[in-house]
């Protein structure tokens, strides 16, 4: 893993569009069958792409093995499938993923999901998460989370829950940009968000490919790795200072 170079970050102003996921007061989108087809469609488009290959090969380089292999594929804060097109086009790229490397499992939770919704993720093969774990799940072996779009608190939650090295070194995180909050965020904010600004200087961050045909569903999303080598050069007193992190109820990008 020593070809992918540790990102080095530092403050700069700059202007950054978040997205929210935004709940609506009832579930308007399309019944299970239509939604299925719906992501099998963009299923179909995603696959034919230079993105697609692209991202393949950069996987395939990272796990580093010849092949890419995972225990089980986590996915939290979806959205609503149903009636928003990113999340159907992020949903296609997650079943792309599974067909093309068949893990044991995969897991999805939102609290937004609808029934029609869970159905249709489920008519996958995808399992859902029988409850709202806030993304505190441990992992032991393997383990892809795929969490496009999410708010940190929920990044910062799931390495907490897995603060510690040969964890670490079992988890790729999809997901937002880390080393982009160091340039929009407050440092009340970057304090809220303890483990990510912790462990950012021995994370290898790999931007995803600009090819992807519909901007907003993977912008400003990069693959997360914990190489031991790295991790390795963490001093100790990090390690030991492991307090649960305390979610903000009012946080709009969160839904607990």
């Amino acid at each position: 893993m020593e070809e992918f170079e540790i990102v080095k970050y530092r403050r700069r102003k700059q202007t950054k569009k978040v997205i929210i996921k935004q709940i609506p007061d009832e579930y308007t989108g399309p019944p299970t069958n239509e939604l299925c087809q719906k992501i099998k469609l963009a299923k179909s488009h995603i696959c034919k792409t230079p993105f697609y290959v692209q991202f393949l090969r950069l996987m395939e380089s990272i796990c580093n093995e010849g092949r890419v292999s995972f225990s089980e594929v986590l996915c939290y804060g979806i959205g609503h499938v149903g009636m928003c097109q990113t999340a159907q086009h992020q949903v296609a790229l997650l079943v792309a993923m599974i067909e093309e490397w068949k893990p044991p499992h995969t897991w999805v939770f939102d609290p937004v999901l609808q029934p029609d919704e869970t159905r249709a993720l489920e008519a996958f093969g995808l399992e859902m998460i029988p409850k709202n774990e806030a993304c505190r799940r441990t992992v032991d072996a393997k383990t892809l989370a795929y969490m496009p779009h999410c708010g940190r608190a929920m990044y910062n939650n799931l390495l907490w829950a897995n603060w510690d090295k040969e964890k670490l070194h079992h988890l790729i995180i999809i997901g937002n940009t880390f080393s982009s909050y160091t340039t929009r965020l407050t440092a009340k904010q970057l304090q809220e968000s303890w483990y990510i600004s912790a462990i950012l200087p021995y994370c290898c961050e790999v931007p995803l490919p600009c090819s992807f045909p519909f901007p907003n569903v993977l912008n400003d999303t990069s693959i997360h790795i914990f190489p031991m080598q790295r991790l390795a050069q963490v001093p100790s007193h990090v390690w030991t200072n492991c307090s649960q992190p305390v979610v903000d109820p009012n946080d709009p990008e969160i839904v607990l």
